[in-house]
Order: structure tokens, then C-alpha cells, then sequence
């Protein structure tokens, strides 16, 4: 009976590693994540895309709170903060209803959450160009996880801990 104890292990000891064994880090810089094997992999979010009545005015407000243009287009106007996030503002058609003001992060149908080395200074930031919700939330451990309204109703959020950057300070 030992035998067989000590020889199972010994096979199992040398048997190739599964994804199972591998560390996060290396599951992450494989694009393999917490997905079996047998699933879609998804490496982050490319960009979000908001649409506006009036793009310029909008880009302005997320220019203000230290978003970039990183070039922009006859349809589109292109942000990012660093190379983790991108946020592209783009034409809403005419005819298409403008959103409502939020007072609350559950009344968006669609929330972005950008990660930042500061949210502080993104909420004093927001506060100053005019946001129309400020709206602070823990959750799993997170004490600094806001949403802001932007001028269109948009509700995004801006946080220093999350599972997409939490290696990244740009």
C-alpha cells in the first residue's frame, strides 16, 4: 500500500503543469486569465466609445480631468491616460434622445471604470469642471472607487484598485 502511495505521487509530481498550477501572472501574460481552457479569452477593454450632441463640450469636461487627445477625426475624438485606457467621443445622431442627469450610478445602464494612480485628484478635478454626480462606493475591499456624471449624463468610474491595472502605474 505505501508502494502504491509513493509511486502515485511521484507520478503526480512529475506530470506536465496545467494552467491550473500556473500563478496569475503567468495565466495573465498568456491571455488565459480565470477562464478554462475550453472558454473565450477576453485580454481588457480595447476603448469605450461615448456619444454626444456636442463632443466638444464633453471632451473638454474629460480633458479636465486628465485625459489626453491622442488624435482625433471628422466622427471622433480620441482620449487616453496612459496606454491602459482609451476613451473615444464620437457623434450621437440628431434624433436621438439626450441621457437624463444621473443622481446615482444605478440609474446608468452602462458604467466605464477607469483605473487611476490618484482618484483624489480626479474627484477635485471633476468637482471643477462641473460633474453632475460624485458618488463614493467600497466594494470588495476598495474604499476609492468613485462615479461621476459627466455633462451628457454619462456615469463612468475611476478607482486605484481593480483587477485590469493593478500592476500598471500609467
Amino acid at each position: 500500500m505505501k508502494k502504491s502511495v509513493f509511486a502515485a505521487l511521484i507520478v503526480f509530481l512529475l506530470m506536465p503543469s496545467s494552467g491550473a498550477t500556473q500563478s496569475r501572472e503567468e495565466r495573465d501574460r498568456a491571455g488565459m486569465g480565470d477562464v478554462g481552457d475550453d472558454q473565450v479569452k477576453f485580454r481588457g477593454v480595447g476603448y469605450v466609445v461615448i456619444r454626444s450632441h456636442n463632443r466638444d463640450r464633453l471632451a473638454d469636461f474629460y480633458r479636465a480631468l486628465g485625459f489626453v487627445e491622442g488624435g482625433s477625426g471628422e466622427n471622433v475624438i480620441g482620449l487616453h491616460v496612459g496606454r491602459q485606457a482609451a476613451l473615444e467621443i464620437g457623434h450621437l445622431d440628431a434624433d436621438a434622445d439626450p441621457s437624463r442627469t444621473k443622481t446615482s450610478r444605478t440609474q446608468a445602464r452602462a458604467v466605464a471604470i477607469f483605473g487611476t494612480t490618484n482618484v483624489q485628484e480626479v474627484v477635485d478635478r471633476a468637482k471643477k469642471a462641473g460633474a453632475t454626480m460624485i458618488e463614493r462606493v467600497s466594494s470588495e475591499g476598495n474604499d476609492n472607487l468613485y462615479y461621476i456624471g459627466d455633462p451628457d449624463g454619462n456615469v463612468v468610474g475611476f478607482s486605484e484598485i481593480g483587477p485590469m491595472w493593478r500592476d500598471s502605474n500609467e
